[in-house]
């Protein structure tokens, strides 16, 4: 019976994994973010926008009980098997992609640590900070960009569990 729940319950979160990782991806790839000079349209800076969405998605579904807890991680693992491929496809040898990937997963808890601390607080001038840390805005664009990442968890917030949990996604516009 148990085992039944499991693998009924698997393709669903699949799907649910699946869909909400590309409303990420698509949100970290919207063009106004690097051609408005928020981040640079590098590995590095899309690897920290695809961070950052990924921690507001996965901050919001761990806050759906046990099943948001089981998208979230089926989420980082899409996330993670994508930033190996990625690397393997820019020439990243086979030896080092192993050392890469977990140095890469040691900043995605760091980063999405900071983003936590500072929605905890609700306080823009925390997450500003760790935006300007994290290569995510200069000074003149921390504060929109704090703005933006506020408006994106209301945005998520404002879904039902029961929209979450299909992997459905809203996010606010990039900032001006």
């Amino acid at each position: 019976m148990v085992f039944g729940r499991l693998l009924g319950k698997r393709p669903r979160l699949e799907t649910a994994a699946q869909s909400a990782f590309e409303s990420i991806s698509e949100a970290a790839r919207r063009p106004e973010f690097y051609e408005r000079g928020f981040v640079p349209d590098t590995f590095d800076g899309r690897f920290e926008l695809i961070t950052l969405h990924a921690a507001l998605y996965m901050r919001r579904a761990r806050a759906s009980g046990e099943d948001g807890k089981d998208l979230a991680q089926a989420i980082f693992d899409r996330l993670f098997k994508s930033f190996d491929y990625a690397l393997r496809e820019s020439g990243t040898g086979d030896l080092s992609v192993g050392k890469k990937i977990r140095k890469l997963g040691e900043a995605f808890y760091g980063r999405a640590r900071a983003y936590d601390d500072a929605l905890d607080l609700k306080d823009q001038g925390e997450m500003s900070a760790a935006l300007l840390r994290n290569g995510l805005a200069t000074n003149a664009r921390a504060l929109p960009m704090a703005e933006h990442v506020f408006a994106s968890v209301a945005a998520l917030d404002a879904l039902s569990d029961d929209q979450l949990l299909r992997g459905t996604a809203d996010w606010a516009p990039p900032p001006v």
